[in-house]
């Protein structure tokens, strides 16, 4: 999936502007259509094999089978089915999708939120010299990884591959701003986890023209979390009154933080087509215990 879009967070009202320049004023809510899986009417039976990247148990792996047809399901695919096979690997049939659906399905769906330390432009050409580096950047960098993020080149494909690192360190990131833009990141640790989720919807807000977006829900623990930090944000200056929405190791984006927001729900909105939101949306609410590698698949590319 291609990541197009300038993500930016709300609770009730507008309180988060995204990065990428919406100003994050005047939204009202507004009954929105759920994304409705339906049945692929015809088209070739896709098989795909996927196996554990961890010694899993039997429990886990039926667990991981019954969320593997459920993402299957609301992606749109056809008929879906999952067997377990004997070796531990996990088969999924269904109606329809390419090889670029069945990778996705398979996503483990690590949803995480982290607040920003320090950014800086990156992929561009930047003035040189002594300082030049620090000109650019806004907020302090830690002095344990400032060696690493002058180095840092997003424009690099194999610099901005997905975080790996321990959820509880601080870590540098890339974020897509533009085709030809990124920018740099410090993240702090991960302050609200995808765990907290009880839903993730894509929904196509029509009645505010606000196209396809993914509506969150947090569980007690969620809630508290993301109204305590979104309230301790706020007040800050640029960046460190932002942070990160990371989702298996990519940052989607960094939206500013406006006011506290209570309530236990969030939108993430921005320019999604309904398959990207649908996607998305599926990762995010049947996260995987195990990660998986497709090991083989028939759909087309």
């Amino acid at each position: 999936m291609r990541i197009r879009y300038g993500v930016f967070l709300s609770g009730a009202a507008m309180l988060l502007a995204a990065c990428s320049g919406s100003d994050g004023g005047g939204a009202r809510p507004a009954p929105s259509t759920p994304a409705v899986a339906s049945t692929v009417p015809g088209g070739p039976t896709t098989t795909a094999t996927y196996t554990p990247r961890r010694v899993v148990t039997s429990v886990e792996l039926e667990q991981t089978a019954q969320k593997l047809k459920h993402r299957a399901a609301a992606l749109g695919l056809g008929d879906p089915k999952v067997e377990v096979g004997g070796d531990g690997t996990l088969t999924v049939t269904a109606v329809g999708g390419t090889k670029e659906t069945f990778t996705a399905l398979a996503a483990q769906g690590q949803l995480g939120f982290r607040p920003v330390v320090a950014l800086a432009p990156s992929g561009v050409t930047l003035p040189t010299g002594p300082g030049a580096a620090e000109a650019v950047t806004q907020g302090a960098v830690p002095a344990a990884l400032a060696g690493q993020f002058n180095a840092l080149d997003c424009a690099d494909a194999a610099q901005r591959g997905a975080l790996t690192a321990d959820p509880g360190a601080e870590v540098l990131a890339c974020s897509p701003q533009k085709p030809s833009l990124w920018e740099k990141l410090v993240l702090a640790p991960v302050v609200v986890d995808g765990q907290n989720l009880t839903s993730a919807k894509a929904v196509n807000d029509e009645q505010n023209g606000a196209g396809w977006q993914i509506q969150l829900a947090f569980d007690a623990t969620g809630t508290a979390a993301f109204a305590d930090i979104t309230g301790k944000l706020a007040p800050q200056p640029t960046p460190t009154n932002e942070f990160a929405i990371v989702l298996d190791g990519r940052v989607l984006s960094h939206p500013a933080v406006r006011s506290s927001i209570p309530g236990g729900t969030a939108v993430i909105s921005g320019s999604f087509t309904k398959d990207e939101a649908q996607q998305l949306a599926a990762q995010m609410s049947d996260r995987l215990a195990v990660g998986l590698t497709l090991a083989g698949t028939t759909a087309p590319s």
